[in-house]
């Protein structure tokens, strides 16, 4: 059987896994080489189009190769790139997969191999899983990097100065938890609870990876969402490939926390198979043109999350 492993983003869909086919890392997983102290990292746009910023990059350097433009996707649960960055990266793959997102067609075979070094910027991990999906990636884009990535760490992702600021967790000391709330803690990905609209109640998943808000088709038939025109965007070939729905009516609030969000376009697309790879009903997806005035903080620790508007005290 194959695994199945999930990164669902709509600048590129992806994955999960199953077992039993993904290579393990060497005892101990994937470590942090670089001193355990606090970072700042520095983001530039991902901009598709000259009018459209869809996201931030990291450059990450693999095993010692050339500087890779790596999307930073909370949406992703480990590294992915192309054949031909693998290739540059002296990247060895060894076994089969398959990624799973949303849409029709919602799972496509990948490869994956063990990179030995991830260097971004001073941050320096060791043995770490990498995906390599078939074809390439968006135009200007090499893969993804999951933010869980940096889960060592309290995470702080300022996306409106573009910035990841990363600090050691406190010895024993709990997070404060005011304004926070939980993910579902088998899983890296942000998955917290939410209310559709005031009416519709379930998971949501925080996507920085995402160029596009949705929600799940049963969720647009709950909320009676009258559909405006066809959807259909191409995923990165060699993730999950294209995705199809309807953009539906604009306005769709999420309240998450004490934290409401309008999706100016929102779009209808089959969650089902994420769903049920994430074992929760998946609701909707939270995508960069919601999250990009916002600052998120991330205690994967304790499976909390916090998400403010920046113009009110995010700073």
């Amino acid at each position: 059987m194959r695994r199945l492993r999930v990164l669902l983003a709509w600048v590129v869909l992806g994955a999960a896994c199953v077992p039993p086919c993904r290579p393990q890392p060497a005892a101990g997983g994937t470590r942090l080489i670089s001193p355990y102290r606090e970072y700042a990292l520095t983001l530039t746009s991902f901009a598709p189009a000259p009018d459209r910023v869809a996201g931030v990059l990291l450059k990450t350097r693999i095993n010692g190769g050339p500087a890779l433009r790596l999307l930073l996707d909370s949406g992703a649960e480990q590294i992915a790139i192309d054949r031909k960055s693998a290739a540059k990266s002296a990247l060895q793959v060894a076994s089969d997969f398959l990624l799973v997102g949303a849409g029709d067609s919602p799972t496509r075979a990948a490869a994956a191999g063990i990179a030995e070094r991830v260097e971004i910027g001073p941050v320096v991990f060791a043995n770490c899983p990498v995906d390599v999906v078939r074809g390439r990636f968006a135009e200007g884009l090499d893969g993804v990097v999951p933010v869980s990535l940096f889960g060592g760490f309290l995470v702080r992702l300022d996306l409106p100065a573009r910035t990841l600021a990363l600090t050691p967790y406190p010895d024993g000391a709990p997070i404060r938890t005011a304004g926070f709330s939980a993910t579902v803690p088998t899983r890296n990905l942000l998955l917290t609870k939410a209310a559709l609209d005031g009416a519709r109640e379930g998971y949501v998943l925080l996507d920085t990876g995402a160029a596009y808000t949705g929600i799940s088709l049963q969720t647009a038939r709950a909320l009676r969402s009258r559909p405006v025109e066809s959807f259909h965007m191409q995923g990165a070939a060699g993730a999950v490939g294209a995705v199809a729905g309807e953009m539906v009516e604009p306005g769709i609030r999420f309240r998450i926390a004490d934290q409401e969000f309008t999706a100016d376009h929102p779009v209808a697309v089959d969650l089902t198979t994420v769903s049920r790879y994430n074992g929760v009903e998946m609701i909707g997806v939270l995508g960069y043109p919601e999250l990009r005035n916002t600052v998120l903080t991330v205690n994967y620790r304790d499976a909390l999350v916090s998400i403010q508007h920046k113009r009110d005290g995010g700073r």
